[in-house]
């Protein structure tokens, strides 16, 4: 990175029509560089790791992760699916990111028609919202 731009980097915050200060920016990689995402996939590389179980799937693009797993019944799916996101937050709060259950959502497939209450589908405590499509 070029030493110019690394030391000529300063931010403000407005809030409700009030700037703060502007104040110089001592680290961290510019928006919009190349090397945000490499440095954040390097960062995430072990998360997959979760997965000790081989009871589901994971998938990343970019800063979007995805669980899958399949079960005879929907019952095992949602127990499978609340040990893969204990895990996941637990590795979001060891390695300080902040996970967004507001962001999060889950969907249910099946050839059959489901029948009775599910179980929910939690990330930290927090109820996660069923949908129909993504």
């Amino acid at each position: 990175m070029d030493k110019e731009l690394s030391l000529n980097r300063h931010q403000v915050t407005v809030i409700n029509g009030h700037t703060s200060k502007s104040l110089p920016v001592k680290f961290g990689v510019p928006q919009g560089s190349v090397l945000g995402p490499i440095l954040f996939l390097l960062f995430c590389n072990d998360l997959t790791d979760i997965d000790d179980l081989k009871e589901g799937k994971i998938s990343m693009y970019a800063d979007d992760t995805t669980l899958y797993t399949a079960a005879p019944n929907y019952d095992l799916v949602a127990i499978i699916l609340n040990k893969m996101l204990e895990k996941l937050f637990k590795w979001c709060c060891q390695n300080r990111l902040t996970p967004h259950p507001d962001k999060t959502e889950f969907l249910l497939m099946s050839r059959k028609n489901f029948i009775g209450p599910l179980q929910s589908i939690k990330l930290g405590g927090y109820m996660i919202k069923q949908v129909k499509s993504t």
